[in-house]
């Protein structure tokens, strides 16, 4: 939300193209290519968990180039171009996720059923966030209270993706759309209220950043012991051959 709220609508439609390709074109590029590698050196894998992992490791840590970019001083369009990656390859690989784990639990009923169950999220998502996107914003305007401003702001991301998701839509493109256009309009929110609301963000993605690669952390010891069989080289081999095939994104 803090990233596509302060991400520019006019350098997104500019880069469009580029950013089309690269965070949904790619990503399921990725994700189809690391899940036949997964399904090719993992004896009894199935294609369809092969996938779910290639959904997993396909999207890239956009946000972390697009600082680095910003630092070495790379033209304006690079940097545009990595950020709006960032808002959306999350968005399709998750979505990718979402079917692949329901043709790997045997509800999904084809190939063709998965590829428009991918297209009715991503659709729907998009299509949640701009019927949200004006009265969120017309409430926020209307709202003089800097307490309350901030409120909402916190709220916001989590209404929309909910509503999204009640209707089997993308909850992470609803939360784009939604703040892209809040970002847009910013001007027409008070100044002191949008100063706050800036401290206000930073200090929640920190946190939370902070708490999911602690998460992560704790969690390796886990994933560790039910590896089972897969130890040392035999676990070493395909986790590398995807990493091999993951890395180019």
């Amino acid at each position: 939300h803090k990233e596509a709220v302060e991400s520019s609508c006019l350098d997104l439609r500019a880069t469009m193209r580029p950013v089309a390709l690269l965070s949904v074109g790619y990503v399921l590029f990725a994700t189809f290519v690391v899940g036949w590698v997964a399904y090719l050196v993992v004896p009894g894998l199935p294609l369809t968990a092969a996938l779910v992992l290639g959904a997993v490791v396909a999207p890239t840590d956009a946000v972390a180039a697009a600082a680095v970019a910003r630092r070495v001083g790379l033209p304006s369009r690079i940097t545009t171009i990595l950020q709006g990656e960032s808002l959306l390859n999350d968005a399709t690989a998750i979505t990718a996720y979402r079917v692949a784990v329901a043709a790997a639990v045997g509800e999904g009923a084809s190939w063709i059923g998965g590829i428009g169950e991918f297209l009715l999220a991503a659709v729907g998502g998009v299509v949640v966030g701009l019927v949200l996107m004006a009265p969120i914003h017309w409430l926020r305007t209307h709202v003089k209270e800097a307490l309350l401003q901030n409120t909402m702001s916190l709220l916001i991301p989590f209404v929309a993706y909910a509503v999204a998701e009640q209707v089997h839509a993308s909850g992470v493109l609803a939360v784009v759309v939604v703040a892209l256009y809040i970002g847009h309009r910013a001007w027409e929110v008070d100044f002191a209220t949008r100063l706050q609301e800036e401290a206000v963000w930073k200090m929640v993605a920190f946190v939370l950043e902070s708490a999911v690669f602690a998460l992560i952390g704790l969690q390796l010891p886990v994933v560790l012991r039910g590896l089972g069989d897969y130890e040392g080289m035999a676990a070493a081999w395909p986790g590398s051959s995807a990493l091999a095939m993951a890395a180019p994104t």
